[in-house]
């Protein structure tokens, strides 16, 4: 079985995890709840950094969430294989995750026809990936 697990970031202490609980119908606010084996706690997040976990590790066998950048060893559209950014995205209509390539600004020879692409993640090894930032601690990143 999977496990379905959410993050969002509260303010001014970082991320937490766990079980995902909308507190009123609008999504104005949104909280994670997080079970531990000491305390149950409800943590009041930021609803725009809500990503869930994907069901996968990356090659240092961090777990993979909606809203993560990742470094990817060959993309599998590019005819150069060498390492792109990718961000992780959800398509909502059939509920699969999804990369959308991004410039590195470190390589010049960005393929052009790369930026923009999507891929499958499960078309990855985890061997191929690595965890590299996120969109709300580090936009930079997804900056070609």
């Amino acid at each position: 079985m999977r496990d379905i697990e959410f993050r969002g970031k509260y303010k001014d202490l970082g991320w937490a995890n766990g079980s995902l609980l909308v507190s009123d119908k609008e999504c104005k606010k949104a909280e994670i709840y997080v079970v531990s084996s000491a305390c149950r706690m409800a943590y009041e997040v930021d609803p725009e950094t809500v990503g869930q976990y994907i069901g996968k590790k990356d090659k240092n066998g961090n777990k993979i969430y909606e809203g993560d950048i990742l470094q990817v060893d060959g993309f599998p559209t590019s005819k150069s294989g060498k390492d792109y950014y990718a961000k992780v995205c959800c398509d909502i209509e059939d509920f699969s995750f999804f990369l959308y390539a991004v410039k590195k600004k470190d390589v010049k020879d960005f393929s052009a026809d790369l930026t923009g692409h999507t891929a499958d993640i499960s078309d990855f090894d985890s061997s191929f990936i690595k965890v590299v930032g996120n969109i709300h601690d580090n936009p930079e990143l997804l900056e070609g």
